[in-house]
């Protein structure tokens, strides 16, 4: 056997090393599209790791960090004895509600005990989870059910009033810290190995928008895909100075600039076709009217649209 002091150390290797390469789909939904960062990499191989070992999940950053397509991505790709099962929390989920949402996919083994189909094992993914209104009291009931079902395996039937025991679940959520109720109970956030999603930096995003933009443009004429480039760097000069003139107020509280806005402006710029984008003025005037409807299209008076069509100008001219 050889000498344990002999054998070499594990070599060590950067985050950077380990971001697999980015394949363009055709026609597939912006919203849906990871293209994989430093940050991506590092969060998913956590929840790989995590997930496995049946470890509550939970993803926490501010509305538009990908949280939710990163948690969807990691769904598509589970294994065949594995399925999952999605909820989306509002403002009026409450525990009667969810109770007969989470025993949708369940069905009933033995007695008083409830699993998912045959071995399998289920994932529910909870979106929002900070959503659900307090009461007088300052509970949300919907996360005190989920709670009852972590810390006791199952939860009480309605009528008969004899619990019933869930077995082979497990739990991811998304939480928004600072929106909703802020915050959920810390009875409930103990069981969660819990990330922060951070927004990326413009570095980031040029890499991710402009792997989409090339992507789609790898058919089109030469001359026309030598613009996305331009169009991916213009595009984020206008959300950076868009979010910066326009801040959110209590009439204009819907000012909130994001992801959504740039993924938004990225999935009409891939509605374009090769046989109708045959040079570049066409798809410049196609940006031209994806950033007037995502971003113009929000604002409420005249003025904003001036200030709006300003830096629009700049931008184009720099452009």
């Amino acid at each position: 056997e050889p000498d344990p002091g002999n054998v070499p150390p594990r070599k060590l290797v950067h985050w950077r090393g380990r971001i697999p390469g980015y394949t363009h789909i055709a026609n597939a939904n912006v919203a849906t599209i990871v293209v994989p960062t430093m940050d991506t990499t590092r969060l998913t191989f956590l929840i790989d790791l995590l997930a496995a070992r049946r470890k509550p999940v939970m993803l926490v950053g501010n509305a538009g960090s990908a949280k939710t397509t990163i948690f969807n991505d990691k769904l598509a790709q589970l294994p065949d004895d594995v399925m999952s099962f999605t909820i989306n929390f509002n403002s009026y989920t409450d525990a009667s509600s969810l109770q007969a949402i989470l025993e949708q996919p369940l069905e009933k083994k033995t007695g008083s005990m409830f699993g998912p189909p045959g071995t399998k094992r289920l994932v529910y993914c909870i979106d929002d989870v900070y959503m659900p209104t307090p009461d007088k009291y300052g509970t949300q009931s919907a996360v005190e059910l989920l709670r009852q079902q972590v810390d006791y395996g199952g939860f009480y039937d309605l009528k008969k009033l004899t619990m019933k025991t869930i077995e082979n679940v497990q739990y991811m959520g998304c939480m928004n810290p600072t929106a909703g109720s802020f915050a959920i109970i810390d009875r409930m956030q103990r069981h969660f190995a819990t990330f922060a999603c951070p927004f990326p930096d413009g570095e980031v995003l040029k890499t991710i928008y402009l792997s989409i933009l090339q992507g789609h443009l790898a058919n089109f004429d030469p001359e026309v895909g030598k613009l996305a480039e331009n169009i991916v760097g213009a595009t984020l000069a206008l959300h950076r100075d868009v979010a910066d003139s326009f801040l959110p107020t209590a009439v204009k509280f819907h000012y909130q600039w994001n992801l959504r806005e740039l993924s938004a402006v990225t999935q009409g710029l891939c509605l374009a076709q090769p046989d109708y984008f045959t040079d570049q003025l066409p798809l410049a005037r196609l940006w031209l009217h994806e950033v007037h409807r995502v971003y113009g299209d929000r604002l409420t008076n005249e003025q904003d649209m001036g200030r709006f069509g300003e830096i629009l100008a700049r931008i184009g001219r720099n452009w």
